[in-house]
């Protein structure tokens, strides 16, 4: 039995009917990738007499623009196949996010998940989970958190390589910041948005100094008590080495742009730039409004 990959783009409802009758409903139980790029054909997905748990062969789906009103009854559906292991989704205005979250941590098999949410809406009172099941590996987040429930979502997926979260739509660039680390277990975390404070950073690098192998913050502005945070933050870090490029002129994009290569680089620590014990702070111009400080563990 030949798998078979679906891409369903924009098109008439008349000729989507057409194609589901002709191509899809004969052929469900060999598709393997399911593209869903229109309203209605998501519709028609998720629709009590047609819905997708049909497809129990299904191992990749990618839905577009879905309603905050299907979501729910669709990620339900979703549960009982055994064999979804990537999921994309782009969510409107309205959604219940704890309930969106719950549904996507229960997915059996689910190693793959990226998430875009419309609306820039606080997580609120999801709850540490105490016992997780969470199968995810890689999960992209395009939303605006603050690390408390960055916290609480990888209560939820012990099993993660890769978090990232990224808030894209229009966030205030004098607030900004990057923060990315990388823990003994080669678990990669990155949070880009407006409500990283210095305070809970702090907080949250505190929680994990001990499985830390790299620190890295990015600002547009960083506030003037900038000097004594580092050195509070640096007591937490007794054991780790910080990445600096001393005596090399180059423009500021290039410097960013070789701190970010030297801390995913396997052999990081191999690098002439690699000294013990030294935060380096990068003032970018005006033209930029950027400044870095980045930090390696040491291999042992």
């Amino acid at each position: 039995m030949l798998p078979i990959h679906v891409n369903i783009p924009l098109r008439s409802k008349l000729n989507f009917d057409r194609y589901y009758t002709d191509f899809i409903q004969p052929n469900k139980h060999r598709i393997q990738s399911l593209y869903l790029l229109d309203p209605f054909a998501i519709d028609f997905f998720s629709s009590s007499v047609e819905h997708i748990s049909k497809c129990f062969q299904l191992q990749t789906l990618v839905l577009n623009e879905i309603d905050s009103k299907i979501i729910e009854r669709l990620l339900t559906d979703l549960s009982s196949l055994n064999n979804l292991s990537s999921l994309s989704i782009r969510i409107g205005c309205d959604s219940n996010k704890i309930t969106i979250y719950n549904l996507i941590f229960y997915l059996p098999v689910l190693k793959y998940c990226k998430i875009s949410f419309e609306e820039d809406v606080r997580l609120g009172s999801l709850p540490i989970c105490m016992n997780p099941l969470s199968s995810i590996e890689h999960f992209i987040i395009n939303d605006n958190y603050n690390l408390d429930e960055v916290e609480v979502i990888l209560s939820y997926i012990p099993h993660v390589r890769h978090l990232s979260i990224e808030y894209q739509n229009k966030p205030d660039p004098k607030s900004t910041k990057i923060f990315l680390m990388v823990l003994d277990s080669l678990t990669h975390i990155c949070v880009t948005g407006d409500r990283l404070e210095l305070d809970s950073i702090e907080q949250f690098v505190k929680n994990h100094a001990n499985q830390i192998k790299v620190v890295h913050i990015s600002s547009f502005g960083l506030q003037s008590d900038y000097a004594p945070w580092v050195k509070t933050i640096s007591s937490y870090l007794s054991h780790v080495r910080v990445v600096d490029f001393p005596g090399e002129d180059m423009n500021h994009c290039r410097r960013v742009l070789q701190i970010y290569e030297s801390i995913y680089n396997p052999r990081y620590n191999s690098f002439p730039y690699v000294r013990q014990w030294f935060f380096t702070h990068e003032p970018m111009p005006d033209a930029y409004l950027h400044e870095i400080f980045c930090s390696v563990q040491t291999h042992k």
